[in-house]
């Protein structure tokens, strides 16, 4: 099974909070539910807290993917940053299949894409060649080919 690696900063908003910017504490999260599933080989890489996407956090990501043993990952993100992450992933990880993936609803909202989302993020990692991609509904996009569209709450292939 891939790896996975919590970028510890999704779950921190409510539901469509590109519309309203609202913000809420820390929240249940799908990475709590994979471990409740039996999975050990997740990992949490930030501490979660201040905003959301700072550089240092993703150096750290990167610096996780490149030196751990693994070649499929799977990285949990939040989705207001999660391209930029895959383009540092894709400048500093060559040759292993990382999927970042997220939640346009925060699982802690019951209803969240989350879990399906995670799921499917395991499934491609497991399946696509080396490369770094996001997966969200049911979909993969390789890093550079994805933009998340705000008004419409969905992940879309760019032109």
């Amino acid at each position: 099974m891939p790896l996975d690696l919590d970028e510890g900063r999704r779950g921190r908003r409510r539901a469509r909070p590109e519309l309203r910017g609202e913000s809420a504490g820390p929240q249940r999260d799908a990475i709590g539910a994979l471990h409740v599933m039996g999975d050990e080989h997740g990992h949490h890489l930030t501490g979660g807290e201040g905003p959301l996407g700072r550089e240092d956090d993703r150096a750290i990501v990167v610096h996780n993917c490149r030196t751990c043993e693994e070649s499929r990952i799977v990285v949990t993100h939040g989705t207001d940053t999660i391209v930029e992450t895959a383009a540092a992933l894709a400048a500093g990880v060559p040759g292993k299949t990382i999927v970042l993936t997220g939640a346009m609803v925060p699982y802690a909202f019951g209803s969240s894409d989350g879990l399906f989302n995670l799921g499917s993020a395991l499934s491609f990692a497991q399946v696509l060649p080396p490369g770094i991609y996001v997966a969200m509904n049911g979909q993969h996009f390789a890093w550079d080919e994805v933009r998340k569209n705000r008004a419409h709450g969905v992940f879309e292939r760019t032109p």
